[in-house]
């Protein structure tokens, strides 16, 4: 799949994987990844809160 120019590298995923800010949840089917969403975690200045804000949601096109 054609990504937003040069792919990540395996050391940024698995950084961004280990983060406490970044989300990524998987669909299953079967036991097969048929999708996924991911999402960041964005702490908020005027209150002590955060918020998430989704980023990506793909699924199969016959899984949709």
């Amino acid at each position: 799949m054609e990504t937003y120019g040069n792919p990540p590298s395996a050391d940024y995923l698995r950084q961004l994987l280990d983060s406490d800010y970044f989300i990524a949840i998987a669909a299953l089917k079967e036991g097969e990844v048929v999708g996924g969403l991911t999402a960041y975690e964005l702490k908020k200045f005027e209150q002590e809160r955060s918020e998430i804000y989704p980023s990506s949601v793909t699924f199969r096109e016959d899984d949709r």
